[in-house]
């Protein structure tokens, strides 16, 4: 006998909606330890059987997966295609020890796109020179005129 397949359980997995829900989740500040609980209705007491995924190692283990998925397409993406008209380059402090620096684009509509995103101490010569290096590298034509703004403050 054949297997039958059915069409929307062949969707859901393929487009991975649990680590979907489990990615937004996140984003929106549900902890690990509700996700379970985000996951089912609020009237609802049946326990969520041993290995539905939703435990909150799991759901952390799909968040990490799908933001590393996500981190790998941005920083691999072709800019080529944006009309910048400027570029601002800051510097993002994430703890006391990391500082990334990053570059947004805006185009002439006023739509900001996030660039490119390095790791460095600050933004001095040589961060900002890795980062214009993977602008160029990544299709943004140094040949076009841009507004660059550069934040140094000291904050």
């Amino acid at each position: 006998m054949d297997e039958i397949t059915i069409p929307i359980w062949e969707t859901a997995a393929q487009e991975n909606w649990l680590g979907r829900w489990a990615m937004n989740l996140m984003l929106i500040n549900v902890s690990t330890r509700r996700f379970g609980r985000a996951v089912r209705l609020p009237e609802s007491d049946v326990p969520a059987p041993p290995g539905s995924g939703i435990s909150k190692t799991a759901a952390l283990r799909r968040f990490v997966a799908l933001s590393a998925a996500r981190l790998a397409d941005f920083m691999a993406a072709d800019l080529s295609a944006l009309d910048l008209l400027v570029v601002q380059i800051d510097r993002l402090h994430l703890g006391d020890d990391l500082v990334l620096v990053a570059a947004i684009g805006v185009d002439g509509e006023g739509n900001k796109h996030p660039l490119a995103l390095v790791e460095g101490a600050s933004e001095n010569a040589a961060t900002v020179q890795a980062l214009l290096d993977d602008l160029v590298s990544h299709g943004l034509d140094p040949t076009v005129p841009k507004l660059f703004i550069a934040d140094c403050s000291r904050t």
